[in-house]
């Protein structure tokens, strides 16, 4: 054996085939693909998940802001300056509260357009019904991710929060709780 044969042997064993290579290929670019697949399925599911956690802060700040007020500055009439002491006890007509901007962290803001500040990201309505006794109040919160202000948001007049809109796949979140009266 000469010294150029052993040369060869060693650099031929050590080398993958074009076949191997070829399937090493494959097997790479097939896993790949998958996890750029699997990529977009967890980024949709982690803005869901951002969403829902802002939006239980924005219901947790807004439950906060009605147990702090009295009942007739939320609905319950007796003489109260508000928008919502406008519908009589038990007429089942719900009162539209002026519409709430959140940001990205659930921060209240000013509304969109006005100057400086945070942009607002999230949009929410509040509607008050009281029920026919004049005790007890229903409140609709409705939240909206709506960036810029880029849909036009209607009112529905059946509870106060936002109406929902098929045409531009506008499906608000809905919290819904119960207000009384206390002596």
């Amino acid at each position: 054996m000469n010294l150029r044969s052993i040369f060869r042997r060693r650099t031929a064993q050590g080398a993958f085939s074009l076949v191997e290579l070829t399937i090493a290929i494959g097997i790479t670019a097939f896993g790949g693909l998958t996890m750029m697949g699997l990529l977009t399925v967890g980024l949709s599911n982690f803005r869901n998940a951002v969403d829902m956690s802002v939006g239980a802060q924005i219901v947790q700040q807004v439950v906060a802001d009605v147990q702090q007020s009295s009942f007739s500055a939320i609905g319950g009439g007796g003489g109260s300056a508000s928008p919502a002491a406008a519908a009589a006890p038990g007429t089942g007509i719900p009162v539209a509260l002026p519409v709430r901007y959140f940001d990205d962290q659930g921060t209240e803001v000013d509304a969109p357009g006005s100057t400086g500040g945070q942009p607002a990201l999230y949009h929410v309505a509040v509607g008050v019904t009281v029920n026919a006794s004049g005790n007890l109040a229903t409140v609709v919160v409705d939240i909206v991710n709506n960036p810029g202000g880029q849909l036009a948001l209607q009112r529905d007049g059946a509870t106060g929060g936002f109406a929902s809109d098929s045409a531009t796949a506008l499906k608000p979140v809905r919290y819904s709780f119960y207000v009384s009266k206390t002596q």
